[in-house]
């Protein structure tokens, strides 16, 4: 880590990173800048809350109330179904492709059945 300590206030103001209004971390939701008042697209408050007005990346996502590590984002070409597991989240297009399959299995079965009772009644 980093520290100010020997360093002239001149070479390193720049380079802090410090609320936008230059104010306090409060309840709400800051901006954070640098020492020159360049924006960082990046909010943050006391409680912890994190905004990212552009891309955020990670290698695991932890959710503290449920105990669970999410480290894996899954695509429409990852499959849910290759992805059975509590440590990844689908995707919109990989949740249609599943449900998609799920009930054109499910219509198959169906009319597969249905064609067998009519088989078996046309026998009796």
């Amino acid at each position: 880590m980093s520290t100010l300590t020997g360093n002239k206030i001149s070479l390193t103001y720049k380079s802090i990173i410090k609320t936008s209004d230059n104010d306090v971390l409060t309840g709400t939701l800051k901006q954070l800048s640098d020492g020159l008042g360049n924006n960082s697209g990046v909010y943050l408050n006391t409680g912890g809350d994190l905004k990212s007005t552009g891309t955020l990346e990670f290698a695991n996502f932890k959710g503290t109330s449920t105990s669970v590590t999410i480290n894996k984002l899954v695509n429409q070409a990852g499959g849910i179904s290759n992805n059975d597991n509590d440590t990844s989240l689908p995707t919109s297009a990989a949740v249609k492709d599943y449900t998609l399959i799920l009930n054109l299995l499910h219509q198959t079965l169906y009319k597969r059945f249905y064609l067998l009772e009519t088989l078996q009644a046309e026998k009796t």
